[in-house]
């Protein structure tokens, strides 16, 4: 049998079929609410997912990457991963991030970029034999809040989601600088 691997932007209504690919690395317990809240955003246009890629062989998905181009130029990258059920999973690999690079250059992007776990030793040679090269290291680290320290009302009811303007650029710099306050 010929193997016939076929790459293409995911329609709305397969979305959910390339999402669970693409989030299949995560433990199990996360799967379907990181599915249900990426549906849920990409419906409120909150998220876009024009830029996710759909690899099947024979028909069947075999493999999922996303590509999100900014306002600001850049382009965020989430790379292949690639289901056991696939035939040909280094083809297949090596043909989706053909297809990201081309639209990378298609798009005009200034920068894409990748965030990966410092274990994520099998994507980084993947992204370095593309062009991708390492450029830092991030530390991210969190700190959880109880109900106490956050107060009585709802979080998410004082939150305010505004798209950046050229117009808010000084407001922008002062959000970003507070963040920095007590920071260390």
């Amino acid at each position: 049998m010929v193997m016939s691997t076929t790459i293409s932007f995911v329609e709305p209504e397969r979305r959910s079929d390339a999402l669970r690919l693409l989030f299949s690395r995560f433990p199990a317990d996360e799967r379907e609410s990181r599915l249900e809240e990426a549906l849920k955003s990409a419906g409120r246009g909150t998220l876009n997912l024009d830029g996710l890629l759909l690899a099947e062989e024979n028909g069947v998905p075999v493999s999922a990457a996303l590509t999100m181009l900014q306002r600001d130029g850049v382009t965020l990258v989430w790379p292949p991963v690639v289901s056991p059920q696939a035939v040909d999973a280094t083809g297949v690999e090596e043909a989706l991030m053909a297809r990201i690079c081309d639209e990378i250059d298609r798009t005009g992007s200034k920068l894409a970029q990748v965030l990966l776990a410092p274990d994520d030793t099998k994507e980084t040679e993947l992204l370095l034999r593309f062009g991708f090269e390492h450029l830092a290291d991030m530390f991210f680290m969190a700190r959880g809040l109880s109900r106490d320290e956050i107060g009585e009302s709802e979080v998410e009811d004082e939150l305010e989601h505004v798209i950046y303007t050229e117009g808010d650029s000084e407001r922008f710099a002062s959000v970003i600088e507070r963040t920095y306050e007590r920071s260390l």
